[in-house]
C-alpha cells in the first residue's frame, strides 16, 4: 500500500506542479498565441469572402485600387512667384529629418507630378528656390533604393501654409505622427 500510495501521491504532486504552471503561465501562452495570430493577420492586406487571407495577386490589385483612389488636399498657397525654403519640423518642434535621403517636394496637386524639389539636410534645412504663384500640394518623403519616394514611416504630411507674396516666404512645414494602421503607409506619398 505504501508503494501504491507513494507512486500516486507522486504522480499527484507532479500533475499538481503542471496544473499550477499551467494556470499561473497559461496567460503567457495565449498572450503569445494572440500576438502571433495578430502578427499573421496585419501582415495580410486582405482577407477574402471565405475569411481566408487574399492571394499575393489580389493583395496586390486592392493596394493598387487604394493608392490610386487616395484623395490629396492643397497644403501650400502662394500668392506671387516667391522664394521658398524653411525647416522641417515634427510636432515636438525638433528639425525632422531620416539621413540624408528625406526631401521636400511642391507638386501639383490635381496630377501629383513634382514641379520643384529639395534635399532636407539634418538640421531640417530646405531650400526650394524661386517657385511660381498658385495652389500647390507640398509633400515631405524618403529616397530609397533607385531613388523611390517613400512616405515617412508613421507620420502625415504638412498641414495649410500661406505666402503673402513678399518674394520670400520662410515655412515651418510640422509632419505630425499618424499611429494609425493607415492602408495608404505603403502607398508612394502623394
Amino acid at each position: 500500500m505504501t508503494l501504491d500510495g507513494g507512486v500516486n501521491s507522486g504522480t499527484s504532486r507532479q500533475r499538481g506542479f503542471w496544473l499550477r504552471c499551467f494556470l499561473e503561465c497559461g496567460w503567457v501562452v495565449v498572450a503569445i498565441v494572440l500576438a502571433l495570430a495578430c502578427s499573421a493577420l496585419r501582415s495580410q492586406d486582405c482577407i477574402d469572402a471565405h475569411g481566408r487571407p487574399c492571394s499575393a495577386q489580389d493583395s496586390r490589385r486592392l493596394r493598387a485600387v487604394t493608392c490610386k483612389t487616395e484623395v490629396v488636399s492643397p497644403n501650400l498657397f502662394l500668392a506671387a512667384p516667391t522664394t521658398v525654403s524653411g525647416f522641417l519640423l515634427d510636432q515636438t518642434g525638433a528639425p525632422f529629418a531620416i539621413g540624408e535621403q528625406t526631401i521636400v517636394e511642391v507638386r501639383d496637386p490635381k496630377k501629383s507630378k513634382a514641379l520643384y524639389s529639395a534635399p532636407v539636410n539634418l538640421r531640417g534645412r530646405f531650400d526650394l528656390g524661386l517657385v511660381k504663384a498658385g495652389t500647390f500640394r507640398l509633400i515631405v518623403a524618403i529616397k530609397v533604393h533607385g531613388g523611390v519616394l517613400e512616405r515617412p514611416p508613421g507620420f502625415d504630411q504638412p498641414a495649410r501654409m500661406d505666402c503673402s507674396g513678399d518674394g520670400e516666404c520662410n515655412i515651418r512645414p510640422i509632419v505630425r505622427a499618424d499611429h494609425s494602421e493607415d492602408s495608404l503607409a505603403s502607398c508612394p506619398p502623394k
